[in-house]
């Protein structure tokens, strides 16, 4: 269990690295996968960024968004070290992966500055960016998930009702 001073902490530092400059650019893993680090989705509210985690085949993919926990006050979508294969949410996105599934880790305004609705309206521009980039992704935009945890998880199911309501 973390004390006050460690939360603390933890948030101003998470909140100063989802404001930084970022740029996008390009890692292959050991196993000869691409990873699309940093790609911008948006520029309207800060941590519009995503990491791409393309799979090894396939054309006209399905899509599995991924939105990091925090209590929508901390988190970022490299949180878990995600590109280590044997740790946290790496084992996830290879596994889906190896289903052809191409997986977009996203990130999103934190609270104190910006509340709720601004990450739900963030993951719309995610979506539309990722639709609307289908074709250089290699992605079937009629097959899409949505699913996070803990505050990730609480969006992508708000984001899911309002797309189906």
């Amino acid at each position: 269990m973390q004390n006050k001073s460690t939360a603390f902490f933890q948030k101003v530092v998470f909140h100063a690295s989802n404001k930084r400059g970022l740029s996008e650019h390009e890692t292959i893993l050991p196993d000869g996968r691409k990873v699309v680090i940093d790609a911008s989705f948006g520029d309207e509210y800060p941590s519009s960024y995503m990491d791409i985690y393309l799979p090894l085949f396939g054309d006209k993919r399905p899509v599995f968004f991924y939105i990091h926990g925090g209590g929508y006050c901390w988190g970022d979508k490299s949180e878990y070290e995600p590109l280590n294969i044997n740790k946290g949410n790496g084992e996830f996105f290879k596994m889906l992966n190896d289903c052809g599934i191409v997986v977009f880790s996203l990130n999103y305004a934190l609270c104190d500055e910006y509340t709720y609705p601004v990450p739900v309206k963030q993951l719309a521009d995610a979506i539309r960016f990722v639709c609307g980039n289908a074709e250089k992704y290699g992605i079937d935009t009629s097959r899409i998930a949505f699913g996070g945890d803990s505050a990730g998880g609480q969006l992508s199911g708000q984001l899911a009702l309002l797309i189906t309501d």
